[in-house]
């Protein structure tokens, strides 16, 4: 018996137009981006309490920070952890790991000390992104696990 995702049952209540595959392209995730640039540069990415950040912003701030994650070490496979609230910075970050070839891991800000010290450990951090009213629960834990890369970024 094959498993429920072996036997896609869920095509079964497909429109007969509708295909059952799709066809990705071989590049690297961060070009979704950088082709929303090409065709909408000035159109806003971000919309932040009102604070615009438009495409061709975005890819000069993500590019900037995957330069500083390459220049500290982050290498292609490195797992780097976003410890932080749904935020500009965030999207940033995100995109910046894929563009200098990290893989990202997503960390809950609420987590206790205990519960951040298990998901770095777990998922074996190299680098980490945060925000610096969590720097005095981070720091320690970053130290501890050898953790070489940690970029601190504010809200402000």
């Amino acid at each position: 018996m094959s498993s429920p995702y072996e036997s896609r049952f869920w095509t079964k209540t497909y429109n007969w137009k509708t295909p059952t595959t799709m066809r990705y392209p071989l590049t690297p995730a961060y070009y979704v981006l950088r082709d929303a640039c090409v065709y909408q540069p000035d159109k806003a990415a971000i919309d932040f309490y009102g604070a615009k950040i438009t495409f061709d912003e975005l890819y000069l701030k993500v590019t900037r920070m995957a330069n500083v994650l390459v220049e500290d070490g982050i290498k292609h496979g490195d797992r780097v952890g976003i410890l932080l609230p749904n935020c500009p910075q965030f999207v940033i970050s995100f995109w910046a790991i894929l563009m200098a070839g990290g893989v990202i891991v997503n960390l809950n800000p609420l987590y206790t000390s205990d519960e951040l010290e298990f998901a770095f450990k777990d998922s074996g951090l190299t680098g980490l992104v945060t925000y610096d009213p969590l720097v005095p629960l981070v720091k320690p834990l970053a130290e501890k696990l050898g953790i070489s890369s940690v970029l601190v970024t504010s809200l402000a």
